[in-house]
């Protein structure tokens, strides 16, 4: 069975947010002298979070003069300084805080997301490793730890982090989320729907959740869930165009192929600067051997994304059916010098090239189809090819 639709899993990642709003108007803050420890850390606090940055930097540094044995002025003023963008202050004043409590989560924390969004991986890494000691019960420093995990390749090991995360919130929808995306990235479909599932038991108006299981579900074969899953999201998130090229997918599978231009036309006219749904809708009109319509909504996805790969490919699909083996190849060609590793392209062009008897280049890029991560039905293709040309 061909897969058809647009299917996008992606990870939801950790985000560590470093930066207050700034967007209220400034106002006058003063410390006043003789004020105690607790209002002045109140006052600079207020100035912080209406976005007065020189004032709050002003009351911190008295409260630092004051009362350099506290670590919470370091780390109020490390957020100022990030505010400011001045990375290396920030990091210095949060060392300083860590250095006069070394226990406090939320200081490690801190610098952990400064290492994180400075791309420091490692140095983000030993901070939650040692958060997560000093408070194994730091339900943001697994789901940190498990995004760097993930960056780095070890599987394993973020789906350990992001299971402890569920383990000390099972009632999170959203926990079941990251690790259903982590799932999908091993090609484990009923995990990751069991997780999804597990999500729409805590939050039946998850949208995201059903929306995700829906793509699994085509992807599995399994068409009349994929399809109840993509109803639920049209009627969740109505204003979203993706579920209906999602739907749309399923439909051509079925070959209801007028319920799919419906639905692409929905979204072409939600979001008509969007090139997904002009691709999907050419692929329809392949199917259908509308190949003008077919190769005019091609155009106009090339036209919003020239350099997207994909619809380059689909292109190549069009004018390859209208016997313009020429101009496919060109299109194969550039999507290939884009993304040497898309299968698919791969596949069309070995085709052509078997169809025009080019055995030899025929062969090179079935090969090719066997040495990258090609899914399994890709990979079916490129053996049947080889076989018919070896046999």
């Amino acid at each position: 069975m061909r897969v058809r639709g647009w299917l996008r899993f992606a990870l939801a990642g950790v985000l560590l947010t470093l930066m207050l709003s700034a967007c209220a108007p400034s106002l006058p803050f003063f410390s006043g002298s003789g004020a105690s420890y607790e209002e002045l850390m109140a006052q600079g606090d207020e100035a912080l979070q209406v976005g007065d940055l020189d004032a709050a930097m002003e009351i911190y540094n008295e409260v630092i003069d004051n009362y350099s044995d506290r670590s919470q002025p370091y780390h109020q003023r490390a957020i100022v300084h990030v505010q400011l963008g001045d990375i290396e202050s920030a990091l210095r004043d949060i060392d300083r805080a860590i250095e006069r409590d070394p226990n406090e989560p939320n200081h490690v924390f801190f610098r952990a997301g400064i290492y994180l969004n400075t791309g420091n991986l490692q140095g983000a890494l030993n901070d939650l490793t040692r958060l997560i000691e000093i408070d194994p019960n730091f339900v943001e420093a697994y789901l940190a730890r498990a995004s760097i995990y993930y960056a780095q390749n070890r599987l394993d090991d973020a789906l350990a982090d992001v299971g402890a995360a569920i383990r000390l919130n099972p009632e999170n929808p959203e926990l079941y989320f990251r690790r259903a995306s982590l799932r999908l990235t091993r090609n484990d479909y009923q995990g990751a729907i069991d997780d999804l599932t597990r999500a729409i038991e805590i939050s039946d108006v998850y949208a995201e959740a059903y929306y995700v299981r829906g793509l699994v579900q085509q992807v599995a074969g399994n068409l009349d869930a994929a399809l109840l899953d993509l109803n639920k999201t049209v009627e969740l998130a109505p204003e979203q165009p993706e579920p209906y090229v999602a739907r749309a997918g399923i439909f051509q599978e079925l070959e209801r192929y007028e319920e799919a231009l419906i639905d692409l036309q929905q979204a072409v006219n939600i979001s008509p600067q969007t090139p997904e749904p002009y691709a999907a809708r050419a692929d329809v009109y392949l199917d259908m051997g509308q190949l003008p319509q077919a190769l005019d909504d091609a155009n106009r996805a090339i036209d919003l994304a020239p350099d997207d790969p994909r619809f380059l490919v689909t292109r190549a699909a069009i004018l390859a059916a209208q016997d313009n083996d020429t101009q496919a190849l060109r299109d194969l060609d550039r999507a290939l010098d884009i993304d040497p590793g898309l299968g698919q392209a791969l596949l069309q062009r070995g085709e052509i090239y078997e169809r025009q008897g080019e055995t030899q280049r025929a062969i090179a890029d079935y090969e090719r189809v066997l040495l990258i991560p090609a899914s399994e039905q890709m990979m079916d293709q490129a053996r049947t090819a080889l076989d018919r040309l070896r046999g």
